[in-house]
C-alpha cells in the first residue's frame, strides 16, 4: 500500500469482520479513524494527532519500522474495542481513553435529529447523549461534519441546549503478540458525565504484554487471560483483578482492590514492590514470583489487607548475598504458609511474621548466631564422646 498523509477522517467498511490496512510504514496521517463493525484496521506505521474511535472494531500495530508513540491521539471507546500490538515495535499511548465531553453549547431543531455544534472533534458515534430537549437514551447516530451530528431519535423541542456525552458500558481489550514496552500511560475510565453510567472493563490476551501507568479510575473488572499485564499506575479499589492460568500479573503500581491468582503474580519489572489490596491463590498450579537482588533488594508483594497463601507456591530467582529480604508484608495473614517453595538459596529459612500487619522474611543466621550454633553443636558432639568412653 502506499504512503497515507494529510488530515481528514478515515472510516473503515461499515460490513462485520472487514480487514483494512494501512500498512506503509512511511504513513504521517494526522486525522481521524473510525473503527466500528467488528471491522480490524491493521497498521504499519501513523502520525500523532486526531482521534482513534474504536465502536467494536480492532486497531492491530503491525509495524516493522520501531516503535510508535502518541502524544496527542485519545482512544474513544463507545463500544467494545481491541488495540493489538503485533508489530516488532512496541506501543505507548500517552492520552487518556474514553475521555467524557460535557458542557457542549448545541442547536437544536423541534422533531428534527440533526444538532449542531461548535466541534464535533471530541465525539463519537455511539456516545449517549444528555440534554434538555433529547430524549432519555439518545445516542450520536452519526458525526456528519466538523459542527453537526445526528442523533438516534428526533429532538422533543428546538433551541439552545447545553449537552453532555458519554459511554455506555464496555470492555476494551488489550493483546498482540509484542513482548515490550506497550504501554497505555492516559487513564482509563468510567463514563461518569451526567445521565451516564458506563463502566469500562479490561482484558488483557495474547502472548503479548501490555503496561498500564497511569491513574486509572475505571471500576469494572480486570481479567489477565493471556500474557503479561503490568501494572506501574494504579487501579481502582472497585476493580477486581483476576490473573488465568499461564498468564502474568506485574508492575510497580498499586492496585486497590482484590487479586485472585490462578497464573504467575510478579511483583517488580525487574526487582520492585508491587501493591495490592488483597490477594488469593486459587489452585495449586499458581506461582509468587520473586526476584532476590544484592544486598537486601528484592522483589516485594505489599497486600494491605488479607494475604491468602493457601495452595500458594514460592518460586524464588537469585542466588542470595547473604543479607535478609522481606518479601511480602501483609495486613491479615490466612493459610499459614506457602504450600511448596521453589529455589530457596542455601542457609535460608522463611519466617512468616506474626499474622497480623507483619511481613513474610527471608533470613540467613548473623555469623555470632551462626557460631553459637556451631559451638553448640561441638559442645554436644564433645558431651556424646566423653559418654561414650564413661
Amino acid at each position: 500500500a502506499g504512503v497515507v498523509s494529510g488530515t481528514g477522517t478515515i472510516t473503515t467498511n461499515t460490513g462485520s469482520n472487514t480487514v483494512s490496512s494501512l500498512s506503509n510504514t512511511g504513513n504521517t496521517f494526522t486525522g481521524r479513524l473510525v473503527i466500528g463493525g467488528g471491522n480490524t484496521l491493521s497498521v504499519g506505521s501513523l502520525g500523532d494527532g486526531s482521534s482513534i474511535d474504536l465502536n467494536s472494531g480492532i486497531l492491530k500495530f503491525t509495524s516493522t519500522a520501531g516503535a510508535m508513540t502518541f502524544n496527542t491521539r485519545t482512544i474513544n471507546l463507545p463500544g467494545n474495542g481491541t488495540i493489538d500490538s503485533s508489530g516488532t515495535g512496541a506501543v505507548v499511548i500517552n492520552q487518556p481513553v474514553s475521555p467524557d465531553v460535557s458542557g457542549v453549547s448545541g442547536t437544536l431543531t423541534s422533531s428534527k435529529a440533526y444538532v449542531t455544534v461548535g466541534s464535533t472533534a471530541n465525539l463519537v458515534a455511539g456516545m449517549k447523549v444528555v440534554g434538555a430537549n433529547i430524549p432519555s437514551g439518545a445516542t450520536i447516530k452519526s458525526i456528519d461534519s466538523a459542527t453537526q451530528f445526528t442523533l438516534s431519535t428526533n429532538a422533543t423541542a428546538g433551541g439552545a441546549s447545553t449537552l453532555d456525552f458519554g459511554y455506555g458500558s464496555r470492555t476494551l481489550t488489550l493483546q498482540g503478540s509484542n513482548t515490550g514496552n506497550n504501554i497505555i500511560a492516559g487513564n482509563l475510565q468510567d463514563s461518569t458525565a451526567t445521565g451516564t453510567t458506563g463502566v469500562l472493563s479490561l482484558t488483557k490476551t495474547g502472548t503479548g504484554t501490555w503496561a498500564l501507568s497511569g491513574t486509572n479510575t475505571y471500576t469494572g473488572a480486570t481479567t489477565v487471560s493471556q500474557g503479561t499485564l503490568l501494572v506501574d499506575g494504579s487501579l481502582s479499589a472497585s476493580s477486581a483483578v483476576s490473573v488465568a492460568a499461564k498468564s502474568t500479573l506485574g508492575g510497580t503500581g498499586t492496585l486497590g482492590g482484590s487479586v485472585a491468582v490462578t497464573g504467575n503474580l510478579s511483583p517488580g519489572d525487574s526487582i520492585g514492590t508491587l501493591t495490592v489490596g488483597s490477594a488469593s491463590f486459587l489452585t495449586t498450579g499458581n506461582a509468587l514470583n520473586i526476584e532476590l537482588g544484592s544486598g537486601s533488594s528484592s522483589d516485594r508483594l505489599a497486600v494491605l489487607g488479607t494475604l491468602d497463601l493457601s495452595n500458594a507456591n514460592l518460586v524464588l530467582s537469585g542466588a542470595g548475598s547473604g543479607s535478609n529480604y522481606t518479601i511480602a508484608t501483609y495486613g491479615l495473614l490466612n493459610g499459614g504458609a506457602f504450600a511448596k517453595i521453589t529455589g530457596l538459596p542455601a542457609g535460608y529459612s522463611i519466617n512468616y511474621g506474626s499474622g497480623t500487619n507483619s511481613a513474610i522474611t527471608l533470613s540467613i543466621p548473623e555469623p555470632a548466631s551462626l557460631a553459637l550454633l556451631l559451638a553448640g553443636g561441638a559442645l554436644i558432639l564433645s558431651d556424646g564422646r566423653r559418654r561414650r568412653r564413661a
